[in-house]
């Protein structure tokens, strides 16, 4: 008699727990779609972006997992704008999402235009209209589906990207990863740094050093950071006398430098700098001297 209610109560409680996670989970699952419904777009599954506002127009794809920028001019996006951008997409949900009846939020035509395209075959169409109030919510219109939606004012950001903001910066390796740099002019070396085994080989100034990775991090580092994202595209190569050349395993970056230093050249683009790019990597390097080991 004891063993039967036991099994009666296990029973019990064990369909209880199952009713209540199923009424849990089917409150999981309306809310996950109360939330989606309130989002106006979402990134999973996409594979093409094209932005058309007042002056420009662009077009991102995904290609072998990667982005690339390939209209007005074909050039890597940079991964990392990218990944804020698709996040920034699948976070932000409206305050308020209603069906258009009457156009009173600027959307004819509309201050900008987002066109998606999904691996499924999938088009959505969002169309930027008025703000509700200065740094407030901003309108958009999904033009397949005819509702508007009420989202924060960081939307907006979507709409104004330049290709600039989305291309790859210049220097894309990391600086454990480098193996080598040389600076050449007109195919003569000027300087040069090369791993070997845990240290590094410095020419500089026409010596020749030694050096731990340890000094050499915030040089690697302002390397890799110190050109701005490129201003100019689809140039032909410059005919300028300096040649940085970035080796990493098997892959190589060659960079061509102005005589002034001031403008650098890559995948058929051109950087504008502010100062000299050279004078600033020597001035990087002499400091390094000052812990480097004469190599004999």
């Amino acid at each position: 008699m004891k063993k039967g209610m036991i099994l009666i109560t296990a029973l019990m409680l064990f369909v209880v727990a199952a009713i209540y996670f199923l009424e849990y989970r089917k409150n999981q699952i309306e809310f996950q779609d109360q939330v989606a419904a309130k989002r106006p777009a979402t990134s999973e599954g996409l594979q093409k972006i094209v932005m058309t506002s007042p002056g420009q127009s662009f077009q991102l794809q995904l290609n072998k997992e990667r982005w690339w920028l390939v209209e007005p001019f074909r050039y890597p996006a940079d991964q990392g704008a990218m990944e804020q951008v698709l996040t920034l997409m699948n976070q932000v949900v409206a305050d308020s999402v209603f069906t258009l009846e009457e156009d009173r939020f600027g959307f004819n035509p509309g201050r900008a235009r987002l066109l998606m395209t999904y691996e499924n075959g999938d088009v959505k169409e969002l169309v930027l209209g008025d703000e509700e109030g200065p740094g407030s919510l901003i309108y958009l219109l999904d033009v397949q589906s005819q509702k508007v939606f009420a989202v924060h004012n960081v939307w907006g950001q979507l709409f104004y990207k330049r290709p600039q903001d989305l291309v790859d910066p210049y220097f894309t390796f990391r600086h454990w990863n480098i193996d080598s740099i040389e600076l050449v002019k007109e195919k003569s070396p000027i300087w040069f740094l090369k791993k070997q085994g845990e240290r590094w080989q410095m020419l500089f100034q026409g010596k020749t050093l030694s050096l731990e990775h340890k000094d050499l991090i915030w040089f690697l580092r302002k390397l890799k950071d110190a050109p701005a994202g490129p201003d100019e595209f689809d140039v032909e190569p410059p005919a300028w006398p300096y040649e940085l050349v970035v080796k990493a395993g098997d892959k190589e970056e060659r960079v061509l430098v102005s005589s002034d230093g001031r403008h650098i050249y890559q995948n058929k683009a051109v950087a504008n700098l502010e100062g000299s790019f050279l004078e600033s990597l020597e001035n990087q390097l002499a400091k390094v001297m000052k812990s480097a080991e004469p190599n004999h």
